[in-house]
């Protein structure tokens, strides 16, 4: 099996100790300490994953918007303080990921899985918060037929679905319907596999008639 090339790139030897705990039989880890190397690096590393220390994060530049917004590498950004305004920035400049910088490893090797398998993965903060911003504007577009994403599920699919592009969380939806939280994440797993979405925001997508 390929290993997955990752990168981490932060000026603080402890932060960068943290994440090479993560190392297995999975990735190949280099280390960089600027982002200017991180940019060398992703030019060698078509789909590598470059774990970015945002201390790093030069906001008056453009080389770190290069990064994030690289066609073929994905960046995962970590924060000490993260907050939902600061996480929306770096999703929004092309970020697939942000986090607590010193999340645990078992956390940290989930996330790299993930978005190395095309997934998004933010906190359920800042998730709840995108996709209530993508359903408050769809909403004042001219509205899809309603039934067009509901081919093929079943009634209680679609109440899940409806609630979880609104960006509720998965306790307030198995409160609102009823049901287990166990039961609301067998729903959404059957879901996405029906509507071939890989994570909420693009659920919300698909709800309101666009993705």
């Amino acid at each position: 099996m390929q290993k997955i090339s990752v990168l981490l790139v932060s000026r603080d030897s402890a932060l960068r100790q943290h994440w090479l705990d993560i190392e297995n039989e999975v990735y190949e880890i280099d280390q960089a300490q600027s982002i200017i190397q991180a940019r060398q690096w992703a030019e060698k590393h078509p789909n590598g994953l470059v774990l970015i220390d945002i201390a790093l994060v030069d906001f008056s530049g453009t080389y770190w918007q290069l990064l994030l917004a690289h066609p073929t590498v994905h960046s995962l950004v970590g924060s000490l303080k993260p907050s939902d305004p600061e996480g929306q920035e770096m999703l929004m400049a092309g970020a697939k990921a942000y986090f607590h910088a010193y999340s645990p490893t078992s956390v940290i090797d989930t996330m790299l899985q993930q978005v190395h398998g095309g997934n998004i993965w933010v906190g359920q903060s800042l998730l709840s918060r995108l996709l209530s911003q993508v359903s408050a504007k769809l909403s004042e577009a001219a509205p899809a037929p309603a039934t067009a994403w509901q081919q093929g599920l079943t009634p209680r699919e679609i109440e899940v679905a409806q609630r979880a592009a609104l960006g509720h969380p998965n306790a307030l939806i198995a409160k609102d319907l009823g049901i287990t939280e166990r039961t609301v994440r067998a729903h959404l797993s059957a879901v996405f596999e029906k509507l071939g979405v890989a994570d909420r925001l693009m659920l919300a997508l698909k709800v309101h008639g666009v993705g």
